[in-house]
């Protein structure tokens, strides 16, 4: 298992020999299997793995490429693993890793406006928190598409007002916008040597 940050790992893996019956798991974010692979020479597999922190709780999507049924089962316990057919799925999945800051950015918001409104800082995270986890799992759960499910509001209601709102100002786009941005960094990261 190659678990170092890529910065050294692009030189420590020039060093290591590896055989031709070694299972090989990457666990470098920004150096692609085909630099590894020039790298180390042939082995039995060479399988990329992103795994996020929330794997210490044992939750979270564990991107797998390419399908490897032994490292799938490694990984199962850890969190929800999702097998892609590319690299570039790879990096697409990885783009939306950075939302993580911006998540947590969002979330501190919402409870600093809680407080503002004289609730107390326990009560706001919870029930933010709370909120948010129970709508991502009616998300995962539901038959129907997320627009769909954005748009279950009541005309002239609270979740209009809001959405229309942080639509006009260009909330969703920018998301779409900042995750190109990095996506773009992502493949510029893999195409170095």
């Amino acid at each position: 298992m190659i678990a170092v940050v890529p910065n050294i790992g692009s030189e420590l893996i020039k060093e290591l020999r590896f055989r031709s019956d070694h299972n090989i798991i990457n666990l470098m974010a920004t150096v692609s299997l085909s630099t590894i692979a020039n790298s180390i020479g042939e082995t039995q597999s060479l399988t990329h793995v992103v795994p996020l922190p929330f794997i210490a709780l044992g939750v979270g999507p564990i991107v797998i490429y390419p399908e490897n049924k032994e490292v799938d089962a490694l990984f199962s316990p850890l969190g929800k693993t999702i097998t892609v057919q590319t690299e570039q799925q790879v990096s697409v999945l990885q783009s939306i890793t950075a939302l993580m800051s911006p998540y947590y950015r969002l979330l501190d918001e919402i409870t600093q406006w809680g407080l503002a409104e004289g609730l107390s800082y326990e009560s706001t995270m919870s029930y933010v928190a709370t909120f948010f986890e129970a709508m991502s799992h009616k998300a995962k759960v539901s038959s129907v598409g997320l627009n769909d499910l954005a748009n279950e509001y009541t005309p002239g209601g609270i979740n209009e007002a809001a959405l229309k709102k942080l639509e006009a100002g260009g909330v969703y786009a920018a998301f779409s916008e900042t995750l190109t941005q990095v996506l773009e960094r992502v493949y510029h990261a893999k195409s170095l040597p």
